[in-house]
């Protein structure tokens, strides 16, 4: 397996751990500020905007570079963090309007 085999792999794992992250906390605190739902459509459309070309284009083309596969998982990794801190975040503050 190459790296863009690899890198295919961990993109679709790693987006579709953001989607569901997107729905169980929509399902659960509620609707989502207008952060995490950026987030969530940024991994959907990096996504979108690598594999279509990939799959689309020519087999030397920018999109089947290994570099390019590298900086689309490492990005698709920040999104998610970042998702998730920002859902870490968010339920502390909804836990704390709980309590009072």
């Amino acid at each position: 397996m190459d790296v863009v085999d690899a890198a295919v792999i961990a993109v679709v794992v790693l987006t579709f751990a953001s989607g569901l992250l997107y729905r169980l906390r929509r399902d659960v605190l509620g609707p989502l500020g207008k952060r995490g739902r950026l987030l969530a459509f940024a991994a959907l459309g990096i996504f979108l905007g690598w594999i279509i070309p990939l799959n689309v284009g020519s087999p030397d083309g920018w999109a089947s570079r290994p570099a390019v596969a590298v900086s689309v998982v490492a990005l698709e990794a920040v999104i998610l963090t970042a998702l998730i801190v920002d859902s870490m975040r968010a339920g502390r503050i909804a836990g704390r309007h709980a309590k009072n």
